[in-house]
């Protein structure tokens, strides 16, 4: 059979705040945070330690900062690559909430402990390196769309079948997906490509830094058992650029092999998963979070997306929710209680930005073919 490549220019929107971690974090001797006196604004300015030692030298100040650095005391490193701080220094910079600077300022002003083991990490984004700004992996927004194609497959009677009786996650998704090949080369999605999305432009850095904080379903914004955390997130309202490529090889041999993902069912499951399901179970569960400005914001999100056929909501990214990464009737989120552990099919809790207290992960994707 004729092997048919579609190609679509897609576009990922933010909607909230995003985080995509690799795991690293940026610690006080690889930034400052200061308030610049020309718009007011707090920036992370990111330090590339070669300009550092270079500048340092200049000022003939090296011998003094290796006498700092025999203290091994991270706060007084901190503290004085702070105080001896020049904009030749940095490689790039990036917004900071009101709340972030206060909790660094007063770190950087307060008695200096020998001990003192608060460095203030910072969950940094994935980035690209060479433009100095961050990206969205074609993995992340491929497992985004493998979710929604196995609930909506789920919703539409799909089971998985000749399982133990507490299966894996792994081995549901292949039952449902009918993939049978150790090596998974009859997985439906090995025909789905995607690449990696930049930004749409890069005259300035697509990211800022907040604080993160788990919220509690109920009458007010009462913080969770989640720990707050420091988080490079994706500004709101920015557009990424990439590319959807669909295959279709016919590679249905027999009555079980899964046929081939194609853009319209994508499309209806992530209509399904997101822009209802996972809507409704967030705005419903969190009223506290999803007040009359923020639902008036998702409200014009949806009306565009049915407007344009090729366009739909999805979540990704770290702490995006239990419940829009697994799959319904086979949910169990492990929840804490003070003995032992819960496993409901619903989560309890929410995370936030803390400056605007907007849930994390949501995005809007749109397509174009052009091929």
């Amino acid at each position: 059979m004729l092997k048919i490549v579609e190609t679509y220019r897609a576009e990922l929107t933010t909607v909230t705040p995003i985080h995509i971690g690799t795991g690293e974090d940026y610690v006080p001797v690889d930034y400052v945070i200061k308030k610049n006196g020309a718009d007011g604004q707090n920036y992370f300015y990111s330090i590339r330690r070669g300009k550092f030692i270079d500048y340092i030298i200049s000022k003939d100040k090296y011998g003094e900062f290796l006498k700092v650095c025999d203290n091994t005391n991270f706060m007084q490193i901190n503290k004085y690559i702070f105080d001896n701080f020049n904009e030749e220094m940095i490689d790039w910079k990036m917004p900071v909430s009101k709340n972030v600077f206060e909790i660094y300022k007063k770190n950087m002003s307060m008695e200096i402990k020998k001990n003192d083991t608060n460095r203030l990490e910072i969950r940094s984004f994935i980035q690209d390196n060479f433009k100095n700004n961050i990206y969205i992996p074609g993995s992340s927004i491929k497992g985004s769309i493998r979710t929604a194609v196995l609930n909506y497959k789920i919703k539409n009677g799909k089971k998985a079948s000749g399982l133990n009786n507490n299966p894996k996650a792994i081995e549901i998704e292949k039952s449902i997906l009918n993939i049978r090949e150790k090596n998974n080369s009859d997985d439906p999605f090995r025909l789905v490509k995607i690449s990696d999305f930049i930004p749409e432009s890069n005259e300035k850095r697509y990211s800022f830094v907040d604080r993160v904080i788990n919220v509690k379903s109920g009458k007010d914004l009462s913080e969770g058992k989640g720990v707050p955390v420091f988080m490079e997130l994706s500004l709101r309202e920015k557009k990424f650029i990439g590319e959807i490529t669909i295959i279709k090889d016919g590679s249905k041999n027999d009555d079980f092999a899964e046929p081939p993902i194609d853009i319209n069912f994508i499309i209806k499951a992530m209509n399904y998963h997101y822009g209802d399901s996972s809507y409704e179970f967030e705005s419903s569960t969190f009223p506290n979070v999803f007040n009359d400005e923020i639902i008036k914001m998702f409200k014009t999100v949806k009306d565009e997306t049915k407007i344009n056929n090729n366009a739909f909501l999805m979540k990704i990214g770290n702490h995006s929710g239990a419940f829009e990464v697994t799959m319904e009737w086979y949910r169990k989120i492990r929840i804490k209680n003070r003995s032992s552990y819960d496993e409901p099919d619903r989560q309890t809790t929410i995370w936030l930005n803390e400056n605007n207290k907007m849930p994390l992960g949501w995005a809007k994707f749109s397509m174009t073919q052009i091929k």
